[in-house]
């Protein structure tokens, strides 16, 4: 069931990303350079690229561990398959408009190897990795809107506090940063952090 689901994302994400981004491409093999957080959406979309490298790796990785696999095919199976879906298309973007992005490919790398990180040292379970989306007009494309973005690192507070200080603090409640942009649909972009 496993195998045969991770089959079908990967077929499909393939299918997916042809349809919305190459089907009408025929450029030549290039690469592109975009600036990174200095960007037209200010680093957005390569904290994105970690973000659905890092969920990928997670979900890999349940899903696997559920369906009781070796512990050395779940860790493998979790880095290899969203590394090769983020390598694919970076492939596909080189004959593209967009191009071969080393910095998209990079952040796509950073989001496995925290959730690798997150499974080999436990003290980084404690700092989750989340998104937030809040639609402020009707959605064309949930993968670039990204004024309606937010990526935040969670902390665990109950845990990371020591001793007598952390067992007080309520279970329920973690402190949270996050980072979004505003203005990206009007051309007028500023950089938004929040707690």
């Amino acid at each position: 069931l496993v195998i045969a689901g991770l089959i079908v994302q990967q077929s499909s994400s393939s299918l997916v990303e042809y349809k919305w981004w190459w089907q009408d491409s025929s450029n030549a093999f290039h690469f592109e350079h975009d600036g990174v957080f200095n960007n037209y959406s200010l680093g957005m979309d390569k904290i994105g690229h970690a973000y659905v490298s890092h969920l990928g790796y997670h979900a890999i990785y349940e899903a696997m561990t559920w369906a009781e696999f070796t512990p050395r095919q779940t860790l493998y199976t979790s880095i290899a398959l969203p590394a090769f879906w983020a390598l694919s298309i970076e492939i596909g973007d080189a004959f593209s408009p967009y191009g071969f992005s080393v910095p998209d490919l990079a952040a796509n790398f950073a989001g496995i190897g925290y959730g690798v990180l997150q499974h080999k040292v436990p003290f980084f379970k404690n700092i989750a990795f989340k998104f937030s989306y809040y639609p402020r007009r009707p959605i064309a494309r949930l993968s670039s809107n990204y004024d309606d973005h937010i990526y935040w690192l969670s902390f665990n507070m109950h845990k990371l506090l020591p001793g007598a200080v952390g067992r007080k603090w309520p279970e329920v409640i973690n402190l949270a940063a996050g980072y979004s942009v505003e203005g990206y649909s009007i051309g007028q972009l500023k950089r938004e952090f929040v707690f």
